[in-house]
Formats: C-alpha cells, structure tokens, sequence
C-alpha cells in the first residue's frame, strides 16, 4: 500500500471514525444520511450501534470499509489499525487493490440476510474459500483444511462432509454461521455485523451471539454490531453508540447507557422496551 494511506497507529484504538457524512444523490437531490458521526472501536470489544430504522446506522458500518454506492458522498475520515498495531489506514483515501485487500483481511462484514450474501449454485466450501483465494492462499489443501476448520469453529457439524454442501442444505441460523465463518476466515481484526440475528427465532439469536463473542474472545477481534433491539446489545455490548437521525447522540459502556441515559431518545428508547406485566406508554418528542 502506498504511504500516504499509511500513518503509524498510537491511539490504542482498532477503528477511529471522525466528523464523518455521507449524503446520497436521488432524483430529489442530495439527502444526507449520516452528518458529522464521531466514535471509536476498541480492541478486543464489542460496540454496539443502536437506533431506530432511517437512523444511518447501516450506513456508518458500510462506509467503514468504503462499501457504499456510486451515488454516495462521504467527507470527514475513517482510520482503521491492522492487528500488529503498526500502521493505519486511511480508509476513505483507498482504492483498487489496497480497498480489495483490506476488506476480508483487516475488516470483514456479516449481512442481515445470508442468503444474499450465499451463491445457490456453488458449495459453501467453494464460496468459503473464495476469500483465501482472492487474498493469495493458492495451495487447494490448505484452503480446504481451513475452510473446515472455521466450519468447526462457528458449529457447523460434521464439517468434513458438508463444506461440499450447497447453501439450501442448511437451515437459516447455520446458513448465518457460514456467513459468520466467511467472515471470520481470513482472521480480520474488525467484525462489522449489519442486523445479524434480524431474521431468526431467539434460540438461534443466542447462539450467532455466542459466536459474535467468539470472534472478539478466541479470535481477539474487535465487533461492531448493528441493530434496533435493546436486547441484543444489553446481552453483548461492551460499549454503544446511540444513533437518531443521522446524528450519534450518546454513546458510552453499557452500563452507563442503560441505567443512567443522558440523551431524550436514549431515554425514550429504552422506555419503549416491552417488559412483562407493565404497561407501556411511548411519548412523542414533545412528551406527548
């Protein structure tokens, strides 16, 4: 990678996110999602990024690793250190190959939905070792070996016979631990996971969760987490990051977070958290 994408890490953090926008042009004109966010991933934790649907949370982890479309401006900076702490990257200045090889090696993303991410017509083993193909493993052996080895690792059983396997084979939550190994395989230092138990029943939820702590426990890998549920965060989140309107309004440990919320929404968002045998009352901006 050239130098001037380069600069030598002495934060201590994982991931520096600063004053950073992203506008999109429409037919209507330039909307902006996200304006001026500010916030940092620490090593070896889980942030959580909460709020509401529109809130630009999807956006702040797709611009961490420049995955966004052509119609999308961004201004501000994004820093992400590799896991020997020696450099930084300036990820908003990368193109080409340094983009295509920091994505999978130093930040690597897990989608609400597997099975947009999972080819039907190719084995998960194939599409598994997809990535240490594109990042230079060329031995066949080798590859397979490490694709049933992170199988094993993210649960999948009898992994020997089922990396040939096609994506239907499997049922929703094992098709999301693929998903989780893929990510996982190339041994990045950043998770980012868009939503990932949106779309499964709570035994399952618990489970992608467990192996969510297993990427920041056994891997040593740093987890930023999207989602709109305050549960999910208040069982995994080290840190979080409370979202409203584009703007990051409060963030802070968890605990802070949830027993003594600054912020209005903070405080109206966790007011609006179903709890058994209490009536609920939810209340407008104007507490209304």
């Amino acid at each position: 990678m050239s130098d001037s994408t380069n600069v030598k890490d002495t934060s201590g953090n994982l991931a520096e996110i600063e004053n950073l926008s992203v506008s999109f042009m429409t037919d209507a004109g330039s909307i902006k999602a996200i304006d001026k966010v500010d916030f940092t991933i620490p090593r070896k934790t889980v942030v959580g990024v909460v709020g509401e649907s529109g809130s630009g949370k999807s956006v702040t982890a797709r611009s961490i690793i420049k995955l966004l479309p052509e119609t999308a401006t961004t201004s501000g900076a994004i820093y992400l250190s590799n896991r020997a702490d020696s450099e930084r990257l300036d990820v908003l200045s990368l193109s080409g190959e340094d983009l295509r090889r920091m994505r999978g090696s130093e930040a690597a993303m897990v989608f609400q939905e597997p099975n947009s991410v999972l080819n039907p017509v190719y084995t998960i083993g194939w599409q598994i070792e997809e990535g240490l193909r594109a990042h230079g493993m060329k031995d066949k052996k080798e590859r397979r070996a490490k694709a049933i080895d992170i199988l094993k690792k993210v649960g999948i059983p009898e992994a020997e016979t089922r990396i040939d396997y096609y994506p239907h084979q499997f049922s929703g939550g094992q098709k999301q631990r693929i998903v989780i190994a893929m990510a996982l395989v190339l041994n990045p230092g950043l998770i980012l996971a868009d939503e990932p138990t949106t779309a499964l029943d709570v035994t399952v939820q618990a489970e992608i969760l467990d192996l969510l702590r297993l990427a920041r426990d056994e891997f040593d890998a740093s987890v930023l987490i999207i989602t709109h549920n305050m549960g999910v965060i208040a069982d995994i989140a080290d840190q979080v990051v409370v979202m409203y309107r584009g703007h990051v309004v409060e963030q802070g440990d968890v605990e802070s977070i949830f027993y003594h919320p600054s912020h209005p929404y903070t405080q109206r968002l966790l007011a609006a958290v179903p709890r058994i045998g209490q009536k609920l009352v939810v209340r407008d901006v104007d507490g209304k």
